[in-house]
């Protein structure tokens, strides 16, 4: 069996720390925490051209995040000053003038969230069916489920009956708060036809599911009317 190289049985040097450490504080950790420090300082001496533009760009993008984000609250800020005046004159029945500033707020600031609630007000309102439209295709479920149903609320109106069951087929039980308004249009559809058993399908819906809305008890009412 060979004998390692004699410089195996060199014992190796101390390393001695960069920087001295006073023998009152000389332990491991002190020692460990000056050459941690020690390579830190030569990282960032080394690569400090890549550290530099690496700080830069992340200032830049942080900077620009934070302009859009203030633009974009400005924006929201400024479009609920209109949609709450158009609300206002709403809620003491003045009809033309919301609708107004409903407008004012969709034509001039079209991606804010208060506009988008403006849009289908609007588009409710006046019966607007492109308003109505882009409603439903928004992710906002507050507004996208109510303009479905206003739509095949529409359809009915014109006798659209197909038009009408294809947009009340998209309303699901699980994700749409108008649910119980599409059971009621179910109804109607039901009773428009002749056919009682899809209509009663509907209503039995509705008392099973939603017993204590106003909605169940006027379509209780529909059906005895027939």
């Amino acid at each position: 069996m060979k004998k390692p190289p004699y410089r195996a049985y060199q014992k190796k040097k101390k390393e001695e720390p960069p920087i001295h450490v006073p023998e009152k504080i000389d332990t491991p950790q002190a020692e460990q925490l000056v050459f941690d420090i020690y390579k830190l300082y030569n990282l960032i001496t080394k690569h400090w051209k890549k550290l530099a533009l690496t700080t830069a760009i992340l200032l830049v993008s942080l900077s620009s995040w934070g302009i859009y984000k203030w633009h974009e609250i400005s924006v929201e800020k400024q479009a609920t000053l209109i949609v709450d005046k158009g609300l206002f004159y709403l809620r003491n029945g003045r009809k033309k003038e919301a609708i107004k500033y409903f407008n004012i707020a969709v034509s001039k600031f079209p991606s804010a969230p208060s506009s988008k609630i403006a849009a289908f007000l609007a588009g409710k309102l006046e019966n607007k069916t492109l308003l109505l439209e882009k409603s439903r295709n928004s992710e906002n479920f507050l507004i996208s489920s109510p303009a479905t149903t206003s739509l095949a609320a529409n359809a009915l109106n014109k006798k659209q009956i197909n038009k009408a069951e294809s947009l009340l087929d998209s309303i699901k039980r699980d994700k749409d708060w108008t649910y119980p308004e599409a059971l009621e249009y179910r109804e109607i559809i039901g009773l428009i036809k002749g056919n009682h058993q899809e209509a009663k399908d509907a209503l039995d819906a509705l008392k099973g599911d939603y017993p204590n809305l106003p909605i169940t008890q006027l379509a209780q009412q529909l059906f005895s009317k027939d």
